[in-house]
């Protein structure tokens, strides 16, 4: 990624994978305000008795702020017109209760794409990307005194790219070692050529990645190339866009949103493929970027 482009976070990729999912479904949700502040502890919100209106026991309610992929998703319970007070069950949904500002929290009333499930695709996404593409790590050790020709590998190497090591001397580079074996079951690198004890040793593996789970997370911090940020969109905006499928998308713009049109199943399946063909070409180039970079080098196993 060019340094001048800053790296995505969570933040981005959820609104990213928003905007793709409404481009697709031309969902616009309804949203509503709070008027009080609500704390972790509360089994009731406030908003207008104008908004109450929208509002009927049982439907899910998704509170949230515009900048931020954290969440949560309540349980309507029961709703008094008048005063505005609306009692709900807390965090369902696997999601956690929390406090909520009324002057920068929104309310999603019956959302069509939670957040949380967002983030939650995302991060399917991230573990299914494997082996397609791979989180290349460095382990950085040095050469054992001794005849010690065995190495613990990290708990997550699933593969060497490649050994190196720095001799001593005038020469000034790291030379390559050629003869070594991985076994998977140990996570034991096994090197029989010899090296100069003490001296550094720098080995690549390819490992997995880390989840997405908090604003500030970037994509590299998961252990992928930075510019994996735009197979997390499609990736994850495919896998909700197929969800629906059987139960057809729904079209709640703002014109009709009670009453919306439904569409027919062949369509969510068009848009699937659509985004799945995008998302298949974008994945290939990457994989293309992973394989120039780090090329299968020639060792000899034993």
């Amino acid at each position: 990624m060019s340094p001048n482009v800053p790296e995505s976070t969570l933040v981005d990729i959820v609104t990213d994978v928003l905007e793709t999912l409404y481009s697709y479904a031309q969902v616009k949700d309804r949203i509503v305000l709070l008027t009080v502040n609500v704390l972790s502890t509360d089994g009731q919100i406030t908003v207008s008795a104008t908004d109450s209106l929208q509002i009927q026991r049982n439907m899910i309610l998704q509170l949230c702020t515009e900048n931020s992929a954290q969440s949560e998703l309540v349980r309507v319970m029961a709703v008094n017109n008048t005063t505005g007070v609306v009692t709900v069950a807390r965090g369902v949904r696997n999601t956690t209760a929390q406090a909520w500002n009324a002057a920068t929290a929104i309310v999603h009333v019956e959302p069509e794409y939670p957040i949380s499930s967002i983030v939650r695709e995302i991060n399917h996404e991230i573990i299914g990307i494997v082996p397609d593409i791979w989180c290349v790590k460095n382990f950085a050790t040095t050469v054992s005194a001794g005849w010690q020709i065995g190495y613990n590998m990290p708990q997550d190497c699933q593969g060497i790219v490649k050994i190196e090591y720095y001799p001593s001397g005038t020469q000034n580079f790291w030379e390559p070692v050629r003869r070594y074996r991985y076994d998977f079951t140990t996570q034991i690198v096994t090197i029989l050529t010899l090296m100069q004890p003490g001296r550094p040793m720098n080995i690549v593996y390819r490992g997995e990645p880390t989840g997405m789970f908090y604003d500030t997370d970037t994509v590299n911090g998961t252990g992928l190339p930075s510019t994996c940020d735009e197979l997390l969109t499609l990736g994850s905006a495919y896998r909700l866009i197929s969800k629906r499928t059987s139960g057809r998308l729904v079209d709640t713009r703002a014109e009709t949103p009670l009453t919306g049109q439904y569409r027919q199943p062949s369509f969510v399946q068009d848009a699937v493929k659509s985004l799945y063909a995008i998302y298949q070409a974008r994945l290939t180039q990457e994989r293309e970027r992973q394989r120039l970079r780090y090329p299968i080098p020639m060792n000899y196993t034993f």
